[in-house]
């Protein structure tokens, strides 16, 4: 039995005690009969074959393409949410981010109904594979390798949204899918832009919507989605940061049951080291997804592409020359931020962990000091620097005596 928030009128697991977006208490979901959709035949195209899947206001299903045969996944808004506006407005807002988002690593939109005759529904490309949640479960932890690959795809496909002044806003290991596309088994997949926000002038610190609501799924979203501030396309970034930091560790940087907490925890708490979660990981590696997880937006990564960049240097790195987290980082690989007023500065701490902070490049010269050449000098040559002075003394002393006898 699935459960149901009164307030926003998603639907979720039965283990969910409080609604993730609004903190309402669930109640359980109406045990309905039949599936009104199965065997459903739309708009004369799509005969609806069996349910796979079900999001806080879509059900998701298998279809048959009649005209051609082929199978492909229907996303329908559900029946008890038509007079939800807000509900109608996010899935018209999906539909059109993923019409101007045409990238082999984000799922295909094939068709759509969003004119409100007769059930809405956007028709996509079947996929069949594993999610990168699922992935996790399974084989845990992944190696570098393996995660670099995964990463650039995701990266590839977020620039193709981002570039095209879409924020995914929701982006988490169940809304990335691994596909089989010619041998290559860890093919991505981006889904769900059910709460992107669509900025048409693509300006990166534009605002996306009229209102300050906060949206999302709490242990991936960015300090300032967390704050209901205004976003951009780095709010993205921190989250993929968020998603590497788990498929290294196995676990995301901040877990608990309370949802406020976890969101109190990305705006206030550091995020925990992980070289201390995975001591093995290469120095280089910890220091760009940290660089990703920083609090304020102006010191991340400044596109996905330059995030991806960065990773793939860090991994490139021969972890036998940088087994110290000490050693200090290349700055011009590893931090190629489009931020001038800002440098990075790595601290050593006593534990052994060592701190990335940001600094203004006039604050960090080092003070003007007296060479040990001029002071060498000074101390030989004394004497001319003494009767200098006693010359200067005695030019002042004559100048006083000629005004005062003028007077």
């Amino acid at each position: 039995m699935s459960k149901e928030c009164q307030q926003c009128h998603r639907s979720f697991l039965d283990k969910v005690i409080h609604c993730p977006y609004d903190g309402s208490l669930l109640i359980n979901s109406p045990e309905l009969g039949t599936d009104p959709f199965l065997d459903l035949i739309l708009d004369n195209k799509y005969q609806i074959k069996s349910k796979i899947g079900e999001g806080s206001i879509c059900n998701i299903y298998r279809a048959k393409i009649l005209e051609t045969d082929h199978l492909c996944a229907i996303k329908t808004l559900r029946q008890n949410v038509l007079k939800d506006e807000a509900a109608v407005s996010r899935f018209k807002y999906e539909v059109r981010a993923a019409h101007r988002v045409q990238h082999s690593n984000v799922v295909e939109l094939l068709d759509a109904n969003i004119l409100g005759t007769g059930p809405m529904y956007m028709v996509m490309e079947l996929l069949e594979g594993v999610t990168l949640k699922q992935e996790l479960q399974k084989t845990g932890p992944l190696n570098l390798e393996r995660l670099l690959n995964i990463v650039k795809q995701i990266c590839d496909g977020l620039e193709a949204a981002h570039t095209k002044g879409i924020i995914h806003r929701d982006l988490k290991p169940d809304n990335i899918m691994l596909i089989n596309r010619n041998g290559n088994n860890d093919f991505v997949k981006l889904l769900d832009f059910g709460i992107a926000k669509v900025n048409w002038d693509k300006s990166i610190t534009a605002e996306y919507s009229p209102t300050n609501i906060v949206m999302g799924t709490p242990r991936y979203m960015s300090p300032e989605q967390c704050n209901g501030h205004h976003l951009d396309i780095r709010s993205d970034i921190y989250s993929l940061g968020i998603i590497i930091y788990e498929l290294l560790t196995g676990v995301p940087p901040f877990v608990d049951a309370s949802p406020q907490i976890i969101l109190n925890k990305h705006t206030q708490e550091p995020v925990p080291s992980l070289k201390r979660r995975r001591p093995s990981l290469p120095s280089s590696v910890e220091r760009v997804v940290m660089h990703a997880l920083e609090k304020s937006p102006l010191k991340r990564p400044q596109s996905a592409k330059d995030f991806a960049m960065e990773l793939e240097d860090a991994i490139s790195v021969d972890p036998s020359i940088s087994p110290d987290i000490s050693r200090p980082p290349d700055l011009r690989n590893l931090f190629n931020s489009q931020s001038p007023s800002l440098i990075p500065v790595v601290k050593q701490q006593n534990d052994g962990i060592s701190i990335v902070k940001y600094v203004d490049p006039e604050y960090s010269k080092p003070p003007i000091a007296i060479s040990s050449e001029i002071k060498t000098n000074l101390k030989n040559n004394w004497h001319y620097w003494a009767l200098g002075a006693i010359g200067v003394i005695i030019f002042i002393l004559i100048v006083i005596i000629i005004l005062l006898l003028k007077a």
